[in-house]
């Protein structure tokens, strides 16, 4: 996020509870090939502020 300014605006303006749904799931992954492809998954999400389960709410 410190060399993507947007992605950090947009992530700081999702709520406390989606940040920390996008950081449980990333952090939950084992391997770092993992880790990178959910952080690859998720970026357009934020931007788009849209949180990782809101189609199922």
């Amino acid at each position: 996020m410190d060399q993507n300014p947007v992605l950090k605006e947009a992530f700081q303006k999702l709520s406390p509870y989606k940040q920390y749904e996008f950081l449980e799931y990333i952090e939950s992954a084992k391997q770092e090939k993992t880790k990178i492809s959910r952080i690859e998954k998720v970026i357009p999400m934020i931007l788009g502020n849209v949180g990782l389960n809101d189609k199922y709410r």
